[in-house]
């Protein structure tokens, strides 16, 4: 259901085969990687149709202030895909949510949802507005995000695609000093939004 980000973006002249005989020589200097996450991860292969003329790309970016580490490398990695796609001829749209916890954990925001765009410099904005910061215990508002994610106006011909950058996990998994342990305040599901998700045909990464 949730993929790795190895195919979002197209290897020069389409052809990925230096991306799998990458791949395959680190497999060879990581004996320890299972035969199910290896499984998994062919799995994932192709699942995006890159050949589409259209893609709906949206991006769920955790901005409390565990990312701080990670919110630079996550804005340049958001900006360097999009520009990438953009070049690739493609009629592309971008979103973006960002969000944080609920209160008391966090005052600021729960999500702040910046909708599909086709200005590559818009959504540049949107990303280098994002700061991080806030956030209480350590799961965040991850199901919100997912909520916000599924009721963008997704295009029905287009690719879809949301790919989720965090270091925490959403509320519920008994995580300690989890401040909402039986999971979304509002009563989410994370794993049925994601199967909404699915069934919507937008590819989780």
């Amino acid at each position: 259901m949730f993929k790795s980000m190895s195919s979002l973006t197209p290897s020069a002249g389409g052809d990925n085969a230096s991306a799998k005989e990458s791949q395959k020589q680190q497999e060879g200097e990581n004996p320890q990687r299972t035969d199910a996450t290896n499984t998994e991860t062919q799995k994932g292969d192709g699942d995006i149709d890159l050949s589409s003329k259209d893609i709906d790309l949206c991006f769920a970016c955790d901005c409390t202030g565990s990312m701080s580490s990670y919110i630079h490398t996550a804005q340049q990695t958001i900006k360097s895909i999009a520009t990438e796609l953009t070049q690739a001829d493609k009629n592309v749209r971008f979103g973006l949510v960002e969000y944080r916890d609920h209160p008391p954990q966090d005052m600021s925001f729960i999500t702040r949802v910046h909708n599909f765009t086709e200005d590559l410099h818009q959504m540049q904005t949107y990303v280098d507005n994002m700061s991080a910061s806030g956030g209480g215990d350590g799961p965040g508002a991850v199901t919100a995000a997912l909520h916000e994610v599924l009721n963008m106006p997704w295009r029905e011909t287009a690719t879809k695609v949301v790919v989720i950058i965090a270091d925490a996990p959403p509320h519920g998994l008994r995580n300690p000093g989890d401040g909402f342990p039986n999971g979304d305040p509002l009563g989410r599901d994370p794993l049925q939004i994601a199967r909404q998700l699915q069934s919507k045909e937008v590819v989780v990464y």
